[in-house]
């Protein structure tokens, strides 16, 4: 997971799936997949939610 960029698709995907699946906090999950800060990834899953991505 680190090769690939802080927000890429896939990892937003699994991100998504983690949240709604998992009782994990958005923290946990972006440093586990390293995706930068708990606010990055918030701000990438509600541009997926919407389409945007």
């Amino acid at each position: 997971m680190e090769e690939r960029a802080k927000g890429d698709r896939m990892k937003v995907e699994l991100a998504a799936r983690l949240r709604a699946e998992t009782l994990m906090s958005v923290k946990w999950i972006a440093a586990r997949l390293h995706m930068g800060t708990a606010g990055h990834l918030n701000n990438r899953l509600y541009h997926w939610r919407k389409g945007l991505l």
